[in-house]
């Protein structure tokens, strides 16, 4: 759980379900018409509950942003656990590159990372809560890969020198950016492109 929201934690177990059909709800309305595109009255008549409940909980729909970025990574990880588990293995991250490629070719491009979408759409809201829960968002994406490019230096695959947190965050600008000018092009090869090119600066510091 971020530490950005002032959700009150339930103390029962119909509490705690009540709470995770808001999130449900908010997740998939958000990732559908984006943050500023739902209201509070959108995600509660999806999720059933009604406005007592809420507020037993959350303080406004605000608070909600940091949990759906929360599960929108939850959700990224474990899409991709398999290739995330074996990055500090030769050719780790090549697999990861080939599996965020053939994601974007299944659903044929009609929509750009869930989480930078949400962080993008967050910009425009300058409160220190959506600030701090996009923030958090971007670096546990991040963390998830320099998991892996520090076991690779262990290992001793990765040059001693390397520095995991910005090869990291290389690899996720890569892929966001990448991402984002596919869909807006309808053109896979940006993704493939933009991925090759954080592959080959790994090679520079002897990651294979």
């Amino acid at each position: 759980m971020v530490p950005f929201s002032a959700m009150r934690m339930p103390a029962t177990e119909r509490g705690r379900a009540v709470v995770e059909r808001i999130l449900a709800s908010a997740t998939e309305q958000i990732h559908k018409s984006g943050l500023h595109g739902v209201s509070l009255d959108d995600i509660l008549d999806e999720a059933g509950v009604g406005r007592g409940q809420f507020y037993r909980y959350f303080d406004s729909r605000d608070d909600l942003v940091p949990l759906v970025f929360e599960r929108e990574v939850d959700n990224w990880a474990r899409r991709h656990a398999s290739e995330l588990a074996r990055l500090a293995e030769p050719g780790g991250f090549a697999q990861l590159a080939e599996s965020l490629v053939a994601l974007s070719a299944r659903t044929r491009l009609r929509r750009w990372c869930p989480v930078a979408a949400l962080a993008v759409d967050v910009v425009r809201d300058p409160s220190p809560v959506a600030v701090a829960a996009r923030r958090a968002a971007m670096r546990r994406m991040a963390e998830h890969l320099e998991v892996g490019l520090v076991a690779a230096q262990r290992g001793g695959m990765l040059d001693a020198d390397a520095d995991p947190h910005r090869l990291a965050n290389t690899f996720l600008a890569c892929f966001e950016g990448g991402l984002l000018v596919a869909v807006a092009t309808g053109e896979l090869a940006a993704l493939e492109g933009a991925l090759a090119a954080a592959l080959l600066v790994f090679s520079s510091h002897g990651l294979s």
